[in-house]
């Protein structure tokens, strides 16, 4: 429910809301999830002034490519590999940028947003799985025939 003229939590807000036919806990919960959405919208327009959205995706879609380039020659050096020789050779180029990573962050010259988000990766692993399932099943129902 939207109170418009309501910004923040009042007596008045309140007792709107009761109007409404909301019970106190009711109340309680409009207000948490309001404060929620509040606080989200902080941190994205937060997010927003360090970068704007085109240049992050710009870099996502750079790191995915260092990834994806990465992780295709590794295959398919390793489909040829012989020897463990030939393993490690597949595997330095990816090592090499691993190191890069792994020294940025230890050092703390490089902080990862999952790694300060409230759930860390399994956060981020929750938050996946809730929009993979949610786009697959849009995709689902979008190629089921219509009855």
């Amino acid at each position: 429910m939207d109170i418009v003229g309501f910004t923040e939590r009042s007596k008045e807000a309140d007792q709107l809301l009761a109007s409404a036919g909301l019970s106190g806990s009711e109340i309680e919960a409009h207000w948490a999830d309001a404060t929620k959405q509040e606080n989200r919208k902080i941190v994205r327009d937060a997010i927003d002034k360090v970068a704007d959205t085109k240049t992050r995706e710009g870099v996502i879609s750079d790191v995915l490519g260092v990834v994806v380039v990465g992780l295709s020659q590794l295959t398919v050096a390793l489909s040829k590999a012989k020897s463990l020789a030939d393993v490690n050779a597949a595997a330095q180029p990816l090592a090499d940028i691993g190191a890069v990573v792994d020294a940025a962050l230890k050092s703390g010259s490089l902080k990862l947003p999952y790694m300060v988000k409230t759930g860390g990766a399994q956060g981020v692993l929750a938050d996946m799985t809730k929009l993979s399932n949610g786009v697959a099943a849009v995709f689902a129902a979008a190629q089921t025939p219509a009855k």
